[in-house]
């Protein structure tokens, strides 16, 4: 995907992807990423994601580091977001600790 994203659905990118890197998308983490973006945008992003692989999805998380987390304060808040999806279905599990070090690193 190379246009700019809105920050709500760069969110829902980066949300989808964090919800699907365990390979297990849970009712509880399609209602956190609701509660974040709103059914709109969550269906137009859902539908762009589903076509993305995993490596399209995290280069484009990546195009948007300038733009919508460029400060730690930033960053923090995208990071909490993403650790919000891991723990919504309440199974904190050890692939998605080890994504959530690694998106640390990485952002």
């Amino acid at each position: 995907m190379k246009e700019i994203l809105s920050y709500d659905e760069f969110i829902c990118i980066t949300l989808l992807y964090a919800a699907n890197v365990n390979e297990e998308f849970t009712d509880e983490e399609k209602s956190a990423i609701l509660k974040n973006v709103g059914q709109e945008t969550y269906e137009k992003m859902y539908q762009v994601f589903d076509e993305m692989s995993d490596f399209e999805a995290l280069e484009t998380i990546m195009a948007h580091k300038g733009i919508h987390y460029p400060t730690p304060t930033r960053k923090q808040e995208v990071l909490d977001k993403i650790e919000s999806i891991f723990k919504a279905d309440e199974n904190y599990d050890v692939i998605e600790k080890e994504i959530y070090k690694f998106l640390t690193n990485l952002l």
